[in-house]
């Protein structure tokens, strides 16, 4: 399900691995952060290692004094039952309907020939 629109997508890699709506949305949620290079890194294991080579993330993370190990060195029994619980009931809370899309209104505002004149001419051209 589209986490603004709410048309079904079935045939998706999403549609196959989670078994509740909100754990797609959330899903969403996390690849979207992970693509705006303006936020820090989703808080994840997965990312753990790599937190330090994004400069957003590493200032984020001196500013808020995370420990660079929290996942590596976290008791996994006991974050189920606590921290990790209690961010699963919040996930299932989260009113997912009233968010706004920050990317639908503005498709097409810029076109490829004038985001690609934009682009510094270090970088990468596919």
């Amino acid at each position: 399900m589209h986490r603004y629109t709410q048309k079904q997508f079935n045939k998706t890699s999403l549609s196959n691995i989670e078994a509740e709506k909100t754990e797609v949305l959330a899903l969403w949620d996390m690849l979207q952060r992970y693509m705006d290079v303006t936020q820090p890194l989703p808080d994840m294991p997965r990312l753990e290692p790599f937190r330090h080579l994004d400069p957003v993330t590493a200032k984020y993370d001196q500013t808020t004094s995370r420990n660079p190990r929290y996942w590596r060195d976290l008791d996994l029994e006991d974050w189920q039952k606590g921290v990790g619980a209690g961010l699963l009931r919040k996930q299932r809370q989260y009113a997912w309907g009233r968010r706004q899309c920050r990317v639908t209104p503005q498709l097409g505002s810029v076109n490829m020939p004038t985001y690609r004149q934009s682009r510094p001419e270090t970088a990468c051209v596919v």
